[in-house]
């Protein structure tokens, strides 16, 4: 037998082999009652085993997609290295991950994550018994938190880098809220329930509740974080709290990342 086609026999035994016994980065598209357009989801698995002992949902920043976290992070390497499950849904540009305020607003974004995302993963692998968290960077910090207060049984924690958690600073109006809240001006009463503080304020804590965060001490959302991180001191839950050199950009994300998996 001619040594080019042998090699290449091998090859695809090789490759054939590994696809047994390992999963690559899976790209998924889910349709939704929920929201006003389909949802795109990146999942990255450890190697193949029978059941997933840890899930790491990971929600994007404003003006990203489901890719963004792929691209701070090796996130395949990590899932292998960690033994880690990620999930990395698409939350649509500037959804800010909660559910419609507004009358005229076809956004359910904390419905979708837990009526069919989480479903739909609990599907495609073996995922009932696992530690399931939620993280995510800026707006994803603060979506994280959101769908976990109204939905905190079923994670384990969840998981806050650069929060962009107060939505009275000046410089939030040039994130997209608007399209969720409406006009600053007009509703500033809602824009102020939503910041995190004030929904941590009207949440239930207690002593089962466990807040993950960190925030770069360059940051221009590190004055939020401190008074969120020393409200959250009051209440009966479990919190910790780290402040890294760095600013509210891919470099300090990518150092985030490592620690709050460490953490976990």
């Amino acid at each position: 037998m001619p040594q080019n086609i042998l090699s290449r026999i091998i090859f695809t035994l090789l490759f054939l082999f590994g696809s047994l016994f390992s999963i690559k980065s899976q790209e998924h598209v889910i349709k939704s009652n929920f929201l006003p357009e389909k949802d795109t989801i990146l999942i990255f698995a450890p190697e193949k085993k029978e059941s997933i002992e840890k899930v790491v949902y990971l929600l994007h920043g404003w003006n990203g997609n489901y890719r963004q976290w792929n691209k701070i992070v090796d996130l395949q390497k990590m899932a292998k290295e960690k033994d880690i499950l990620f999930v990395c849904p698409d939350g649509l540009k500037d959804s800010w991950y909660f559910d419609a305020v507004l009358a005229d607003d076809e956004m359910n974004y904390a419905t979708f994550f837990v009526e069919d995302l989480i479903p739909y993963v609990d599907s495609l692998y073996n995922t009932t018994k696992t530690s399931r968290f939620i993280g995510g960077l800026s707006m994803g910090g603060y979506g994280a938190f959101y769908i976990y207060l109204k939905n905190h049984e079923l994670f384990e924690a969840a998981i806050s880098s650069s929060g962009a958690f107060d939505f009275s600073m000046p410089e939030m109006r040039n994130y997209g809220i608007k399209k969720r809240l409406g006009d600053y001006k007009e509703n500033k009463q809602i824009w102020h329930q939503m910041s995190m503080i004030n929904q941590m304020k009207s949440a239930d804590i207690n002593e089962k509740h466990q807040f993950y965060m960190d925030c770069g001490k360059s940051d221009s959302f590190l004055k939020s974080n401190r008074e969120l991180h020393q409200y959250l001191q009051t209440t009966p839950a479990k919190v910790r709290y780290i402040e890294i050199n760095g600013g509210h950009n891919t470099e300090y994300w990518k150092k985030s990342l490592s620690i709050q998996m460490m953490m976990i």
